[in-house]
C-alpha cells in the first residue's frame, strides 16, 4: 500500500518530536480521534512502507541492536551510545511497547533473533533495567 501524505509527514515528524508519534499525527494533520488511537496509523501498512522509505527498516533496527550487543559487550546500559537511537527507531515502528506492570520494556523482535546468545542478551538488556 502506498503512503498517504499524513502517514509520510507523520514519519517525517517523528525525528523532530523524538519519537512523540500523537505530537507528529497533530502536526500531520490527523484529527484528533486518531491522534487518541495512534495504533491506527503505527500499524498500518502504509506508514510502515513510510519507515521503509527513509531506511528506518524493522532489519536495520534488528542487525543495529544486535551488533551493539556484540560491540559493547557487558558494558552498561548507559555506556551503549545508540540506545536512545535505537529506541526512537523502534518507537516509530511499533517494535517496543510498554507491559502493564511496572512499565518494563517488551521489545517484540525477539523472534527476528536466531542466535540464542544474542537473544539472552537482548533479553538481559531490556528486562533486567
Amino acid at each position: 500500500m502506498t503512503p498517504t501524505k499524513k502517514q509520510r509527514d507523520a514519519v517525517n515528524n517523528i525525528v523532530g518530536n523524538h519519537g512523540n508519534i500523537t505530537k507528529s499525527m497533530r502536526e500531520a494533520g490527523y484529527s484528533e480521534a486518531s491522534v487518541q488511537n495512534p495504533k491506527n496509523l503505527t500499524e498500518s501498512k502504509g506508514y510502515l512502507e513510510a519507515l521503509d522509505e527513509v531506511g528506518l527498516t524493522q532489519e536495520l533496527l534488528t542487525s543495529s541492536l544486535t551488533n551493539d550487543i556484540k560491540e559493547k559487550g557487558d558494558l552498561p546500559i548507559e555506556k551503549r551510545n545508540r540506545t536512545r537511537e535505537l529506541e526512537l527507531g523502534m518507537k516509530a515502528r511499533n517494535m517496543l511497547g510498554q507491559s502493564g506492570e511496572g512499565g518494563g520494556t517488551v521489545i517484540n523482535l525477539l523472534l527476528s533473533v536466531n542466535d540464542k546468545e544474542d537473544v539472552a542478551k537482548i533479553k538481559k538488556l531490556t528486562f533486567d533495567e
